[in-house]
């Protein structure tokens, strides 16, 4: 379980499913902190917190469609 301190920190890696890179076969959208966002189809993360909430998306993630993003903490 979060603590309520990792919930009210920015997520260290935000990833949502953008349709419009459906035929990229590459649709998953990963942007990490500090870093250019990228396009994948699979990413696995270990030692990690995750959160999920409906409409918590924000800037492109919003504009490309995306209403809830999976919220990635890492671990210390």
């Amino acid at each position: 379980m979060m603590s309520l301190d990792d919930k009210n920190k920015e997520a260290d890696v935000r990833i949502y499913y953008c349709k419009s890179k459906k035929a990229s076969g590459k649709p998953i959208m990963v942007k990490e902190i500090g870093k250019e966002e990228y396009q994948t189809d699979c990413i696995e993360l270990d030692n990690v917190n995750i959160r999920v909430k409906f409409n918590n998306s924000k800037g492109k993630e919003k504009s490309s469609g995306a209403t809830s993003i999976l919220e990635v903490y890492k671990n210390a």
